[in-house]
């Protein structure tokens, strides 16, 4: 999904549909806009992006991505997605306990340095994190933004759907009901049908803390260490994986250098 453009659906599907799906999608892209400031670099709206697409069904990449086309109705594909979401909300392992997990991830890390360094050297580092406070708090509030705003679009698309006539509103819960049942996540908290997969606390380090990236960590080395600290090394993996994520992504580390003078 491109974050500037409206997915094109097919247009003999009911206007009630196509209206549903459009604002669901406008409201996703609102999420990339406003989760990255403007000052960072272009590799932080790319790694938004991907973060982004965690919220869009599993049914809906499928079907745009490896197919080109979709079989469902349009009642019945909007059943699935809205089904999908609120998995995705409700669910005992969704994304609000993803967040809860990020959240006792930062928790660990703090108490990790805490024990680790002296009294200075933790009022040193406490100091420095200040810094990047504002970006953590944006990140976490953008995402409480999103969850309500799904919350918000699934109550509204079930009442309009109440308002349709009886086989449209069939064919919707015939696509919901199946959805509730798709599981995302699995029992370790990582996505089973999803493109990211363990990658995605990795992302939202990277995208929460761009600014440690692009102004402290000078090599994929480092920057490998240092996910391994806050997030630990089982979970990053080998130093090959960090170095893949930021090809992907298009990280640069560390400052340019001088061009060579000619002789």
């Amino acid at each position: 999904m491109n974050e500037t453009e409206e997915t094109v659906w097919p247009t003999n599907w009911p206007e009630w549909v196509l209206h549903a799906l459009n604002e669901l999608e406008a409201a996703e892209n609102e999420m990339v806009t406003e989760r990255v400031p403007n000052d960072a670099p272009e590799w932080v709206k790319r790694i938004a992006v991907e973060l982004v697409k965690l919220t869009v069904p599993t049914v809906k990449l499928s079907a745009i991505e490896k197919t080109g086309e979709i079989t469902e109705s349009g009642p019945q594909f909007l059943g699935k997605m809205i089904g999908h979401f609120e998995w995705l909300l409700e669910n005992d392992n969704g994304l609000i306990k993803q967040l809860e997990r990020a959240k006792e991830a930062f928790e660990r890390f703090d108490q990790e340095m805490r024990r680790k360094l002296s009294k200075k050297a933790y009022a040193r580092l406490q100091k420095e994190g200040e810094k990047y406070q504002p970006d953590v708090d944006r990140f976490f509030a953008v995402v409480e933004k999103m969850l309500v705003a799904k919350a918000t679009a699934i109550t509204a698309v079930k009442k309009l759907v109440d308002q349709q006539p009886w086989e449209e509103k069939k064919a919707f819960y015939d696509g919901y009901t199946p959805a509730l049942d798709a599981a995302i996540f699995a029992d370790d908290g990582h996505f089973q049908n999803e493109k990211l997969t363990s990658t995605t606390n990795i992302y939202v380090l990277l995208c929460i803390f761009w600014r440690v990236v692009k102004n402290k960590i000078p090599s994929i080395t480092l920057l490998h260490a240092w996910l391994c600290r806050v997030l630990g090394a089982q979970q990053v993996g080998q130093v090959g994986r960090v170095k893949m994520i930021c090809h992907r992504m298009r990280i640069t580390l560390g400052p340019r250098g001088r061009p060579r003078k000619r002789k």
